[in-house]
């Protein structure tokens, strides 16, 4: 899909010569700027993406891995282990794709043992893909421009500290993507799938459900109401793989007690 009302683009394409002229000259700029004041291990790119915490690296793949490895126990295991049911389903799948499933209750030898980076590097390969394949199309560009965009991105701060941790926010990002992509579309099917997929990231992140919001104000009462039943549906089913009913209340008492952190957002 391309977004029906192109003029709100308009300025953008006019000047993104320009902006993508000052983007690339700061992305190059702060690599230069991160080499020349690295000191050891500890530098400027270490305190902006890695927060000088190196030994955590991929740590929100690999923990929740472990926390998933036994769906009985998940929400028993740490009190870190603060994100939907929906979520672990997709780690134990990644769990029971690796052949050294024993070593999941030690993350860090999970990641460092024979085959354990490359679950997560085929999921990256495989996410990087899709998000160039959907940003250009979301943002009524062509392809050569999204692609400089996706670079750019993918280049930033903020996206270099989400590969870093291997947190599940790049994957919903992804799935909102493609559900504003395919929530106008002339085919019901897509139509149907932006909801789903919208459900799909609630699933895995709380903060995703307020796109529903986007059927509310749009008066798609059939739409939002199909939504809002994937929504129920898809966060509370997976709890009966997840503990049932004790793992839902072990749920809400990890989001009571977890008001430090937002990581279920």
């Amino acid at each position: 899909m391309v977004l029906q009302d192109k003029r709100r683009f308009a300025f953008f394409h006019k000047k993104s010569h320009v902006f993508f002229a000052v983007s690339i000259l700061s992305t190059v700029l702060f690599f230069v700027v991160c080499s020349l004041l690295k000191t050891g291990s500890i530098g400027i790119l270490d305190y902006l993406v890695l927060g000088n915490k190196d030994e955590w690296e991929f740590a929100d793949f690999y923990r929740h891995i472990g926390y998933g490895s036994d769906l009985s126990r998940v929400y028993e295991t740490s009190p870190d282990a603060c994100f939907p049911p929906l979520s672990y389903l997709f780690f134990h799948f990644l769990y029971l794709l690796n052949p050294v499933q024993a070593a999941a209750v030690d993350w860090r030898a999970f990641r460092d043992a024979p085959y354990g980076r490359l679950s997560y590097l085929f999921c990256m390969m495989l996410l990087v893909l899709l998000f160039s394949y959907v940003a250009h199309r979301v943002a009524g560009m062509t392809e050569k421009t999204g692609l400089i965009l996706s670079i750019l991105l993918l280049t930033s701060a903020p996206f270099f500290t989400a590969i870093e941790r291997g947190n599940p926010v790049f994957l919903t990002m992804i799935l909102l993507l493609y559900a504003l992509w395919w929530k106008e579309s002339d085919n019901r099917y897509l139509r149907e799938a932006a909801l789903v997929f919208i459900a799909i990231a609630a699933g895995f992140k709380i903060l995703p459900a307020l796109y529903g919001l986007l059927y509310v104000r749009e008066k798609r009462w059939k739409e939002a109401g199909r939504l809002l039943l994937y929504g129920i549906l898809l966060f509370f089913v997976p709890f009966l793989l997840t503990g049932g009913r004790e793992g839902f209340s072990s749920y809400i008492r990890l989001l009571l007690d977890s008001h430090y952190h937002a990581d279920f957002m």
